[in-house]
């Protein structure tokens, strides 16, 4: 009867007779109504306009606890490790262990995983030595018995965190279980699992891209970042089994970013700046990378450069500098410009010889613009001794590397010559030619000086 009247089952919904029947149904010894009065005394139960009383919730729960019910047991553990000060109870871990226990013994998938959870923890608050054998067995009997986050966490042990648990790793297995936690249509974690998992076929998985981008997309309508970005990036490029599709890479890149995924602020002020997926738009460009900044460098780059150009805000070489500053360290577009600013005096005092040291700093991560200004500055003596030997290695390092300005100017060496190095107009021919083809205007120029009808080819 308390449940009709709890539930409009037929009775007609009254929550001060259902409220009535469960404490006649309590007093008989239901351990299901005694919990439900330890629930509505705790306030989780708003349509019995019931005042809130820890003592009462907590009688309740006791009772229902020790006539077997696993949810109050389960409660009970929750309230002696967490809850102790809303109840006025001392703390007590090891009172809670024992409920937590009682109430995995009695069948409870909460109860068991947190068990789980507890066991594999080295220091877990509760006084239990680690034991990742008891761990596990909690975890499968959780799984087993229908949780969610069990299942999910089987599938990650055998996907990566074998070797912790002592078992071998097994990758049909983690998909068993991955997909055994996305039968949850909320478990957006298993999704996107699993999307990895098909888009990269580890382990003896078959790749399949459309089965990745399948699980991609029902995690990502769930608000899982990662795959939004994943997916985002996806149609920004056309990969991996999606067609180009920029107003959706836009769209996705800007789910991902309004929750703070850096690297999709980063992408969203990428899109904005270069009108990718939606209207160029400097201003929100610059908002964007200034979230991303020093965190994703690479928004260090691109801010740097719209404050050194006044491109959506106002002209501030010093800014720039400082951000190619804070860029440097690990990044080779940051430590080329932070060169560049020394070189020219931008932002910075003039020092020829910092920007020879960013410069050497970037050519040694292959940075072709480094190499090409590095060659530059051995060419002339700038910064560092004149060496010519140096400087065309340098150039044909980043011609390799597919710079059309150090092609550019391996063609104006062999054109002129240089000191050690005699004219030759074929060399010189075969580097225009190159740098032409990569669009550089001022090798079109010189091939139509050297040799009027040539044919512009491909490198």
């Amino acid at each position: 009867m308390a449940y009709a009247y709890d539930r409009n089952k037929g009775a007609g919904r009254d929550p001060q007779k259902a409220l009535d029947w469960y404490n006649k149904a309590a007093g008989n010894g239901s351990e299901k109504a005694q919990y439900m009065l330890g629930c509505i005394y705790d306030g989780d139960y708003e349509h019995f306009k019931v005042e809130r009383d820890a003592p009462k919730a907590l009688q309740w729960y006791k009772k229902a606890a020790k006539n077997g019910s696993a949810d109050a047991q389960y409660d009970l553990g929750i309230i002696y490790a967490h809850r102790y000060e809303e109840f006025e109870i001392a703390h007590n871990m090891p009172k809670a262990f024992a409920w937590f226990k009682k109430a995995a013994e009695n069948g409870s998938t909460d109860a068991q995983y947190d068990l789980g959870c507890i066991y594999e923890q080295d220091d877990n608050g509760f006084g239990i030595s680690r034991d990742m054998v008891k761990a596990f067995a909690w975890f499968k009997k959780a799984a087993e018995n229908g949780s969610t986050d069990a299942r999910y966490k089987l599938g990650s042990i055998y996907e990566c965190e074998y070797g912790e648990f002592g078992i071998s790793g097994d990758m049909g297995k983690a998909v068993e279980w991955y997909e055994k936690a996305a039968e949850d249509e909320e478990a957006s974690e298993a999704f996107y699992r699993l999307g990895c998992i098909y888009q990269y076929g580890p382990g003896g998985i078959v790749q399949d891209h459309s089965k990745s981008v399948e699980w991609y997309k029902k995690a990502a309508d769930e608000g899982h970042t990662h795959a939004q970005y994943t997916l985002a990036y996806k149609y920004d490029t056309g990969k991996d089994g999606v067609d180009l599709d920029l107003k959706e890479a836009f769209r996705l890149f800007n789910l991902a970013a309004e929750k703070g995924y850096v690297t999709a602020q980063y992408s969203l002020g990428y899109a904005y700046e270069h009108g990718r997926g939606t209207e160029k738009n400097a201003t929100k460009a610059v908002e964007w990378y200034k979230k991303a900044v020093n965190r994703d460098i690479r928004a260090n780059t691109s801010l740097g450069l719209m404050y050194l150009n006044g491109n959506g805000v106002a002209k501030n070489e010093e800014v720039a500098a400082q951000l190619f500053k804070e860029g440097a360290e690990s990044n080779s577009d940051c430590q080329v410009n932070y060169g560049y600013m020394f070189e020219n005096g931008k932002g910075v005092p003039k020092d020829p010889v910092q920007a020879f040291f960013w410069y050497e700093k970037a050519a040694k991560s292959n940075h072709h613009i480094a190499k090409n200004n590095l060659a530059i500055m051995f060419e002339t003596g700038n910064g560092t001794a004149r060496d010519l030997k140096r400087a065309v290695e340098l150039y044909k390092e980043a011609a390799c590397l597919g710079d059309n300005v150090a092609e550019l100017n391996l063609g104006d060496i062999y054109e002129k010559g240089r000191e050690g190095i005699d004219a030759n107009k074929d060399e010189a021919i075969f580097w225009y030619k190159r740098s032409a083809a990569r669009g550089n205007a001022s090798a079109k120029q010189a091939l139509e000086r050297l040799q009027p009808k040539a044919k512009v080819e491909g490198p």
